[in-house]
């Protein structure tokens, strides 16, 4: 009986020098091999989603206090795009994501955005072709990107919004979202088919 005593005070012992990690919920894009992390650069996951639309893909949200920011994978209807931004089919995706955002705005009734920049991002080798804008939601006047390149078969599309910094045309917090995805589109994965969120309790 001692014997047994001493062998759980020092499994408890064991157990209570563990660093347990709080659980983590991830959102999967087997599609791609991505694994969309609980937080991205400042931004939380607020959700992730495959389309009922096999051409629209996966869309990914991520917010911060006044921020938000998404990803969306999807082919758009093509057997594959090419990697990068320099093809044709890249290119006119960019220009179609470009023209939904006044489109939106017109749809709503806001003032049309205001373009402050257009030029390519690139991060950790990953090129994205983007352009900022100065808009209103919700009454609030926000500096919103949207962001464009191939990768692993299909479309990335990002969109992210934070509070309007004067004449900033790109805030920090807008480069990090993007730099943080290009890490995962540049990092090899291992990511399988299964449940699209997975929540996943690990050991530091």
């Amino acid at each position: 009986m001692q014997a047994l005593i001493r062998l759980s005070f020092a499994s408890l012992a064991f157990l209570a020098g563990l660093n347990w990690a709080v659980a983590r919920a991830e959102y999967v894009v087997p599609d791609v091999g991505i694994r969309f992390p609980d937080r991205l650069a400042s931004f939380d996951l607020l959700k992730g989603e495959k389309y009922p639309q096999a051409e629209l893909g996966h869309g990914i949200e991520y917010r911060a206090p006044g921020f938000a920011g998404s990803v969306y994978v999807y082919r758009g209807g093509n057997t594959s795009v090419p990697d990068g931004t320099a093809s044709n089919l890249v290119r006119a995706e960019f220009a179609k994501a470009r023209g939904d955002i006044a489109a939106l705005a017109q749809m709503k009734g806001d003032p049309a955005p205001e373009l402050v920049a257009e030029q390519p991002i690139k991060a950790v080798g990953v090129e994205f072709l983007t352009a900022t804008y100065r808009m209103q939601r919700n009454k609030n006047a926000v500096t919103s990107l949207v962001g464009m390149t191939g990768a692993r078969g299909h479309f990335i599309k990002l969109r992210v919004s934070v509070p309007a910094a004067g004449s900033v045309p790109v805030t920090e917090e807008i480069y990090a979202f993007v730099a943080a995805v290009a890490r995962l589109l540049a990092r090899s994965s291992s990511a399988t088919e299964g449940p699209s969120t997975v929540a996943i309790l690990s050991v530091r």
